[in-house]
Order: structure tokens, then sequence, then C-alpha cells
């Protein structure tokens, strides 16, 4: 007895039905609505009584015993031939595709290019900037400044600059693995992998348009490669920073507002100054967890091995007037109490 309106098409006329069905009584023509459908609760009965509602009911029970019966019998299957795999690739396999991908977008990236610009910017800019210091002590104070401002800089672009792209590719990896494409892991190994090449080459390049423009020392060449592995290792964990930034947080924006804030805490953490004995006890767990100090301390601990500052020899003097290392070499454990073993445990 309802009526549906001529520009009214069938779906949207059935769901009106459901909903307020006295809407589509002509009252004129028919008088009162009967109570079986005045309201969607009572339309709904009437159907669920009609031969139609109970033909459904029907159907539906049917269609429901068997999903129960293959459900049952998946489950048989599974414990007579072991777990089904839930990927269809194994973990080698998932990684080479990622990893593939993973490439194809950054050579894709035009932010890639421009990275790698500025690196060279940057590492052109700082050098000129500290050009040519002396090995004296007002030199070797500003050589620690330099090597502050290049922690500064390849920290930032490390950390702040893969952020955007990191927020825009995890929607994609919330979409695969809710399908079952690839493990977390694979996805996380294959990011790490793709964005290596990139962090190694702004570290690279401003390494080496900087280093021998300020005058480091380079003892003979490893001082060189030395800097070099520090600053790579900088930037692994700039990008390790960008990533937890990307991965916890539900909008860029606050990353982008976050970061800043990290990034500070970090140099601030650097025992540059204040030194770390300089710092409040309770605060001193800062020179700990930033990478920022480890860089610092290892690179300066190099800058001055083997060489004199004045009349003083160089690793007397940075413990003294740069506080580095952070634990003063006679009051530290026997495994760091010389500039080679500090070195080491810095990189």
């Amino acid at each position: 007895g309802l009526t549906r309106p001529a520009e009214m098409n069938e779906p949207e006329f059935l769901l009106r039905c459901a909903s307020s069905p006295a809407d589509f009584w002509d009252e004129e023509s028919k008088g009162s609505i009967p109570e079986s459908i005045s309201s969607s609760s009572t339309l709904a009965e009437s159907f669920k009584n009609s031969d139609a509602g109970k033909s459904l009911i029907a159907e539906m029970d049917r269609v429901a015993s068997e999903e129960e019966e293959k459900t049952e019998s998946i489950k048989q299957k599974q414990e007579e031939f072991g777990k089904l795999p839930d990927y269809a690739q194994p973990l080698r396999r998932q990684i080479s595709l990622l990893v593939e991908r993973g490439f194809t977008l950054v050579r894709r990236n035009p932010a890639t290019i421009l990275r790698l610009i500025m690196a060279a910017f940057f590492g052109i800019f700082v050098g000129t900037l500290f050009l040519q210091t002396s090995s004296d002590a007002k030199g070797t104070v500003l050589r620690s400044g330099y090597v502050l401002t290049l922690i500064f800089l390849a920290f930032l672009n490390s950390c702040m600059a893969p952020i955007d792209d990191l927020f825009h590719d995890r929607i994609t990896f919330y979409t695969h693995r809710r399908g079952s494409f690839y493990r977390t892991a694979s996805y996380y190994l294959s990011q790490v992998i793709t964005s290596f090449p990139v962090g190694q080459g702004e570290a690279f390049i401003m390494s080496v348009l900087s280093f021998f423009t300020v005058g480091m020392e380079s003892h003979g060449g490893w001082g060189f490669f030395y800097f070099w592995a520090m600053f790579a290792l900088l930037t692994m964990c700039g990008t390790s920073v960008s990533r937890v930034l990307a991965y916890s947080l539900p909008t860029p924006d606050m990353a982008q507002n976050l970061g800043p804030a990290i990034l500070l805490l970090f140099v601030m953490g650097a025992c540059y100054a204040p030194q770390y004995l300089g710092l409040p006890v309770w605060l001193r767990w800062l020179g700990w967890i930033s990478p920022c100090a480890y860089c610092l301390e290892g690179t300066m601990v190099a800058e001055v091995y083997g060489r004199t500052v004045g009349s003083e020899q160089g690793s007397e003097w940075a413990s003294v007037f740069l506080g580095l290392p952070r634990i003063p070499y006679d009051k530290a454990p026997a495994g760091l109490a010389t500039p080679e073993a500090v070195m080491g445990f810095n990189a």
C-alpha cells in the first residue's frame, strides 16, 4: 500500500520506507495508515512474518550455515597441514620488492636532488665561514664551533626533510598491511635501505666540502674518514628520529612542530655550552641520549689527538677548556681512559 514517487528510484524508496513509511501512504484516498506499517519497527515485524520475509530469513540461515561449514573446513585443513602462510611472498622477496619500489620513489622525488644541493650549499658556506682556522687555542675553539654548526645542519636536514614523505607513505603502508601484503619488518627494513644513500650522500658532501676548507687535522687521512663516519652515523640517527615522529604522531603538522623542539634538545645536550660537568646533575642524562654529543666528542677528540695546542698536549687541553671527553681521562673507567678508546666508544 505504500506508493513510490515517480522521481524516486527503488533503492532510495526502500530505504525511506524502512525509516518513515507513513511518508508514502496516501491518507486522502486510503484513509489512515494501518498500524502494522505505521512505523519502521511494525513494518519490519510485518515483513518478517510475511512469506517474502520468511523466505529471506531461510536464505540467510542457509548462507550462514554454509559459511560455518567453510570456516570449520579451513580449521580442519590448518590442523591437518599446519598453519597456512599469512603472506604470498617470503620475507626476502618482500624486502626485495619494497626496496625496488622505494628506490623508484626516491629517484622520482624532487626533494632528493634538493637535499643534496642544500648539503653542498651548507658545506661550502660553513667551510667558508670557518675558513683556514689556526691550530692554536683560539683556532681550536673555532674548529669546535665549526663541528657544532655542522652537527646542527646535518641533524636538521636528516631529521626534518623526510617527515612529509614518511607521512604520505605511511598511509600506503597501513593499506597494504591491512591486506597482509607484507610484514611490518619488511617495510621498515626497506625504508632503512632506501633512505641510506641520500643520508650518506648528505653527510659525505657536507664533510668533504668543509673539512679541508676549515683546516681540520686529517692525521694522514684517517682523521677525515673518522670525521665522515661520525657524521654518517649522525644522519642515520636523524633519519631514525624522523621515523619515530612520522610513525607515532597523528599529523605531519604536529611532527613538523615537535621536530625542532627535539632537535634543540639534542643539540643543547651536545655538551658544548654548557659542558657536561657544567650541567646540573639531574640533567646530565641529556648528554648520554643525544647523538650530537657523541659526534661532537668523537670528532674533537680526534681533532686534538697527537698534537699540541699552544704549549699543552692536545688531549689534556681539550679536557680542560672544551670539557671533552665528558668524563675526564683520569676519572674514566679503564676502558675509556685513552683518546683511542673514547673515539671508538663514540663511533
